[in-house]
């Protein structure tokens, strides 16, 4: 086993811990290595973590954050609901406008035991300083 695939199955294996399904069907790849999160997942790590870079630059109103929160879920329902199949484009799009929200709501301590996100609550916290 090469290094490369030594770091592949490690990564994997962190992003099964996370909570992420990592079905290869809805994950991306690169040079042959499936991404150790799947489309969505990899949208909400990358914007939740830009979220917290930004939160204290640039604050989005809470409604807005809510509203992007909803994109994500709205995205999920339609391909649960089998109405239409969803994308990794879309699901990376739809992962990102969520995360991005979904910190953003975590910041304002708006965050309620109900939300279809709390896996992600305890996958993506940041610190008062914006690190993850």
């Amino acid at each position: 086993m090469s290094g490369s695939d030594r770091v592949w199955l490690k990564s994997m294996e962190l992003g099964g811990r996370l909570g992420c399904h990592q079905m290869p069907e809805r994950s991306f790849f690169l040079r042959g290595y499936q991404f150790p999160l799947c489309a969505r997942c990899t949208g909400v790590l990358l914007s939740s973590s830009a979220a917290c870079a930004v939160y204290w630059l640039y604050k989005i109103p809470l409604a807005a954050a809510v509203l992007m929160s909803l994109v994500m879920l709205l995205d999920w329902g339609i391909q649960r609901l089998g109405i239409r199949e969803s994308t990794n484009p879309r699901r990376l799009i739809s992962g990102l406008i969520g995360g991005y929200g979904f910190m953003r709501r975590k910041h304002s301590g708006k965050i309620y035991s109900l939300t279809t996100f709390s896996r992600y609550s305890t996958m993506l916290s940041c610190t008062s300083s914006g690190v993850l």
